[in-house]
């Protein structure tokens, strides 16, 4: 694991390659926060005690569908934490994930520090999630947004452009410090600082400005 930022850290798969993709945790007194993908989960489930020397897992959770995978309820015996996704992608989940919990689709804090921001464009029910450290804001992106360090890039599902341009909008107008993607294990970095009100709107615009 590499940690990007303090209590954030990216998990490689066994594998770096264009197809596979990171998973992420976030570190807190509150109880650490997984997002696993279908790539990541098997190193997971492989070195399970690196994860647990970081405390407890309360959640685990994913963008939409596309990250789902059979072996998140083996991550579900090992931690003790239930798969949690949108109300909307819930379907197409539990058809792979069994030990699963949704959540509405809508604006609201799951937690205290942790904020469900929905985000359709890539998947009709995708949420973004906005995490609050002692030290900086985190927005984890999932694969609504991919980034390598430097640009960014979103994927409309077909016939979403007018949605995804309007979550590119939302996203730009958020306060956050840091953009953290579930993005592919050979990119150099899935994340990318946007301290500033002009950095974000710069960042998101130019995402935009790929897709029209």
């Amino acid at each position: 694991m590499e940690e990007i930022i303090k209590g954030v850290y990216r998990i490689q798969p066994d594998e770096a390659s264009a197809n596979r993709y990171v998973g992420l945790l976030a570190v807190r007194k509150a109880g650490n926060l997984l997002f696993p993908t279908k790539s990541s989960a098997a190193w997971i489930k492989q070195n399970s005690g690196e994860i647990e020397a970081l405390g407890n897992i309360s959640k685990m959770l994913i963008c939409d569908m596309h990250y789902k995978d059979r072996s998140f309820d083996d991550l579900t015996k090992s931690f003790g934490a239930f798969t949690y996704c949108s109300e909307i992608e819930g379907p197409d989940v539990a058809k792979s994930v069994k030990a699963m919990r949704t959540f509405p689709f809508k604006r609201h804090k799951l937690e205290p520090d942790f904020e469900v921001i929905p985000a359709p464009g890539h998947r009709p029910g995708a949420c973004c999630f906005l995490l609050t450290l002692k030290d900086s804001k985190v927005l984890f992106s999932g694969d609504v947004v991919f980034t390598d360090g430097k640009t960014g890039q979103a994927f409309p599902k077909s016939g979403w452009m007018k949605q995804m341009l309007a979550t590119l909008d939302m996203l730009a107008g958020l306060d956050f410090d840091l953009l953290v993607c579930n993005g592919r294990a050979s990119d150099p970095s899935c994340s990318v600082k946007l301290s500033t009100a002009a950095k974000r709107k710069a960042f998101f615009k130019a995402i935009a400005e790929k897709l029209v």
